[in-house]
Formats: C-alpha cells, structure tokens, sequence
C-alpha cells in the first residue's frame, strides 16, 4: 500500500488514535489499539502483542494456536520496525502456520518492557512508510493509555491500603481505650474498697488489693511501652543499646513478673548470651509470655539454646494455635485473629508487630509454629555473643 492509499483520513485517523486513551483497562485498551489499527491499516492483517519482557505474546486476532507461536515471535520481532521474514529457520514454524511468507510492521508501544504492536500480512506485501507512521501513532497512544491505566489502578490500590488503614487505626484507638480503661477501673475498685474499709477488712484482704493494683499497673505498663516502641519502630528511630544480653537472667525476670498471675517454667541452657539490646529483649519475651497468658494455656515454657552463631528462645503454651488463615498476618500492626483463639481475650494489636520490629533492629527475627494436637511456641532469633 503506497502513501497515497491510506485508508482513512487524516482527521479521522487522529481521532480513533485519541480514542484509545479513554480505555479504562488493560483488555480494554489492547482491543482498541486493534480495532484502531484493522482500521486505519489493513482489515486482512493479524494483530499481536509482544511482551519484550516476559517474551510471550497476546493475541489479539487471527493467530492459530500452536506450540510454535513464541518461536514464531522471536524470528518476527526483529529490530528492524518493517521487515519481510523468510529464511530457513522460519520455513517450518510458518508452515505449521499455513504462511509461505509474511510482511512484519513492529511499532514499539515505548518505556521500558511495554512491548510493542506487530501487524503481519500473510501476503508479504511490504508496509508503506504513512502505514508505519499510523502504527506508530496507535502505539504510543496505546503505551499513554496502558500508562493511565496502570496509575488509575496504583491510585485505587493506594485508596483502598488508606481506606483500611484508617479503619485500622480507629479500630486500635478503640482498644488501646479499653485496655487503659479496663486496668483503671481495676485500680480505682481497689484503692476505693481499701480507702473505704480499711478499719474493717483483714490484712490478708488488703494484700490481695494491693496485688491487685500491682498488676494493674503493671499491665498498664507494658501497655504504654507497647504503645511508645510502635511509634519508634513507625518513625523509624528504633536505636537498639547492643551489648552482651545473659538470656537465662532475662528469662528469669519475665518468669517472675508474671509470677502472680501465671507459673512460668523457664528451661534454658546456662550459660546462653546474645548480642542484643537487654531492654527490647526482655520487652519481646513480655509480649510472648503475655500473648499465652491471654489466648494460650498452662503450662508456658519458656526455653532456650545456642544454634551455631544463633540463639534461640522460644515460649510455648498448650492453647489452642493461630488460626490457620491468620498466621501471614500475625506480625501486622493492629491485628488480631476473629476466631476463638482471641475472643476470651483483649488486646492493642500491637504487641507482635512490635516485637518484629525490634527482633530486626538487632539483626534478628521472629517466627510462629504450630504444635499437634495442640499448643504453639513463639520463637525469637538473636545474633550469638
């Protein structure tokens, strides 16, 4: 087809080439290149897309299927934009195609790995330059449109991780708001029932009230260090103070602050020293021996050995488990499982996330496992001393 056979007008051309940018998705706007291109080109040619990156193509029309299409492909696209494809290596695949010739235009859709529009005539009769421009034009608008699409498409993602994370956040300041209140309440009970009765109630009463606000406090604690390391580990400003961390020392002391509500068994080798920071070591193991005492059940061991240039600690409970489905999200902040594992039971969302984040700080990580029949552990990856 020579220049002065172009199959449409100029204006009409241009406006089916614009027309494409007002597809809304990817099938959308490959079958509007080709619908543009039959068009403006030629009716009888067979429209393909190639993906240069992924090296496989998107048939658009008129191709058979056959396992030689992807080698037919690569003899076709060759650099050169308009080329007429025939040498012995092609002669079997294009047989097994019905083709005893073809003629190739390639317009490149532009940007890295966007592939490119093929128009192949079974005739080999040559492209004409105007016809080469056309396919061009309907490339780059096509290249335009996929580009919009993919930013219309980030933009909802983006919309939607924005949308969750609001409600995510909403759903933790509802709980950080029970679990402070819950704590108080406890509190002002108390210190009220030991200020109104004191002349009245026994000694032994009022050493259970004070245990009481003991472990109150001490609940309120930990919640407000939860609450202050997610905000460092969010701003990124967690500085680990590393030194040489007595692992079973540290377990020891966590045994024994859970000591009034819980019997932890501590069962690690002696010596074991880490590389850590002392104080986030014992905040990870506060977290783990705290998530037993709300979902798991006794006994909760707590145990530990050396691993080469490792150390392993692990807390282990005979509870229920981590629901299946819930285990790829259990290190996320303001998670937590729907299921039984978690409905007698309270929480910020937060405590997991926060010990991931400070495992990584010091160069080490943190992992769940499932026991059988039941039971799990929680297990805490340092760097050995």
């Amino acid at each position: 087809m020579t220049d002065q056979q172009r199959p449409a007008g100029a204006h009409r051309a241009a406006s089916a080439i614009v027309g494409i940018g007002r597809s809304r998705s990817v099938p959308d706007a490959l079958q509007a290149a080709v619908d543009t291109a039959s068009e403006l080109l030629d009716a009888n040619a067979v429209y393909a897309w190639w993906d240069d990156g992924a090296e496989r193509t998107a048939v658009a029309s008129g191709m058979p299927a056959t396992d030689g299409l992807a080698q037919t492909w690569a003899l076709l696209t060759e650099p050169e934009p308009l080329c007429a494809v025939r040498d012995a290596s092609s002669e079997p695949v294009l047989a097994a195609l019905g083709w005893t010739k073809v003629a190739v235009l390639r317009a490149p859709l532009g940007g890295p790995g966007a592939g490119a529009l093929l128009a192949i005539r079974r005739s080999g009769e040559a492209f004409a330059d105007a016809e080469q421009e056309l396919g061009d034009a309907v490339a780059a608008q096509t290249g335009m449109a996929l580009e919009m699409v993919h930013v219309e498409e980030r933009y909802r993602r983006l919309e939607a991780e924005l949308a969750t994370a609001e409600q995510l956040k909403t759903e933790f300041v509802a709980m950080t708001s029970h679990e402070l209140r819950t704590p108080l309440t406890s509190i002002r009970a108390a210190t009220s029932m030991i200020r109104s009765y004191w002349d009245t109630i026994t000694d032994e009463r009022k050493m259970r009230l004070l245990e009481v606000i003991e472990g109150q406090a001490q609940r309120l604690s930990r919640l407000v260090e939860n609450i202050l390391a997610a905000a460092n580990i969010e701003a990124g400003v967690v500085l680990p103070r590393i030194t040489t961390v007595d692992l079973a020392a540290a377990a020891d002391d966590v045994a024994r602050d859970f000591a009034a509500e819980l019997d932890v068994v501590v069962a690690v080798e002696r010596p074991l020293i880490a590389e850590a920071d002392p104080d986030h070591t014992r905040q990870i193991l506060i977290n783990f021996v705290g998530n037993s005492l709300k979902y798991g059940e006794p006994p909760v061991t707590i145990s530990g050995r050396r691993q080469d240039r490792s150390i392993e600690l692990r807390v282990t409970d005979c509870g229920p488990g981590v629901p299946p489905d819930f285990v790829p999200r259990l290190f996320d902040r303001f998670t937590q499982a729907s299921s039984g594992y978690s409905r007698h039971a309270s929480g910020s969302g937060l405590g997991l996330s926060i010990v991931k984040g400070l495992a990584e700080a010091v160069g080490g990580s943190v992992h769940y496992e499932e026991h059988q029949p039941t039971g799990s552990s929680f297990v805490l990856h340092l760097p050995a001393s």
